[in-house]
């Protein structure tokens, strides 16, 4: 009979970054803090998902040097099939080598999940997949991911590739939930590699989902057109989301207000950061300022807020004004 401290622990999974993203802002000629801002910002993140899970072990991934063993395993892989990689995360594009895909989940104005679709300011999926196809040549592939939780993505993209007749070969995942595992072994019978071997998993919690107007935050507002998804955009092209929130995401209970809590210190950090920025630049820092990130930034709004900020509005500003439950 195994005693309590023989039992193994479970295991929740935080991946970072949010500093590598906001790096990125310097190529739109911003000065930015340096990244102990946001290694403060993860570790108190590790502390409340901790202090949810104090018996559990949350583990801490940071996203370059997961996509760089990623990457390593998917390379390996390349030269022994002579195959051809296709990622589905940006941090790990490789277009000298292979393609990315441009996908994200959608959710309409209610924040209710309406499906898959392109990430905002590229072609449809259809369109993505059928060219990824047409650049292989026939080549074995190597699918990439950071990681998988539900296998939904995954098996999605393996069933789509088929059609256009695409030879898929290998699945490299940095990690991967058993239940994800399975779904994805329902489309596919070939090789899926795991480069961290977890098991026991809780959650996955990517810090840049609360992050509002990191790149790449949160919820991608979408509209369902002839049964397709696509991210909405107002007039002048930008795109909308709405930052995750904790209860609705996470698999995190909510004790001694957890949820308020962690809310309001993302919303705090937010708001620091930017008036950061306003310092650093030595001028009020705008939404305008921020639509040549690659990355793409998306304009962060809350689902009960009625305000969507105009392109010359200060960030600073407009997050200071919007109260922490309208997120």
């Amino acid at each position: 009979m195994k005693t309590q401290g023989h039992q193994r622990k479970r295991k929740y999974i935080l991946t970072c970054d949010l500093k590598h993203k906001f790096s990125q802002f310097k190529h739109v000629g911003l000065k930015v803090p340096d990244g102990g801002f946001f290694d403060e910002f993860d570790e108190k993140i590790r502390e409340f998902i901790q202090s949810a899970y104090p018996n559990d072990e949350v583990i801490t991934f940071d996203i370059n040097q997961l996509a760089a063993e990623i990457l390593s395993v998917a390379t390996q892989q390349e030269a022994k099939l002579g195959g051809f990689i296709i990622s589905t995360c940006v941090d790990m594009a490789v277009p000298r080598r292979g393609a990315t895909l441009e996908i994200n989940r959608l959710f309409d104005s209610d924040g209710e999940f309406l499906g898959l679709g392109p990430r905002p300011g590229n072609i449809s999926i259809e369109a993505q997949l059928q060219r990824a196809a047409y650049a292989t040549q026939g080549k074995p592939i190597i699918l990439v991911e950071d990681g998988t939780f539900s296998g939904s993505t995954l098996s999605f993209i393996i069933q789509h590739l088929k059609k256009h007749n695409a030879n898929i070969q290998v699945v490299v995942v940095g990690f991967a939930f058993s239940g994800g595992l399975e779904k994805i072994r329902e489309v596919f019978k070939g090789e899926i590699i795991a480069v961290n071997e977890l098991d026991n998993l809780i959650d996955w919690m990517p810090d840049h989902d609360f992050f509002p107007f990191a790149p790449n935050c949160g919820r991608v507002l979408g509209v369902r057109v002839n049964g397709l998804h696509h991210p909405f955009y107002d007039y002048r092209g930008v795109s909308f989301v709405s930052p995750e929130k904790m209860e609705d995401w996470t698999s995190i209970p909510d004790i001694n207000k957890l949820h308020y809590r962690f809310s309001y210190h993302c919303m705090e950090k937010a708001v620091e950061y930017y008036d950061l920025l306003n310092e650093l630049n030595q001028k009020k820092v705008a939404v305008e300022h921020l639509m040549g990130v690659k990355p793409r930034v998306n304009i962060s709004i809350g689902t009960k807020c009625n305000h969507f900020p105009a392109i010359h509005d200060e960030i600073a500003g407009y997050l200071h004004g919007i109260h922490s439950e309208c997120w």
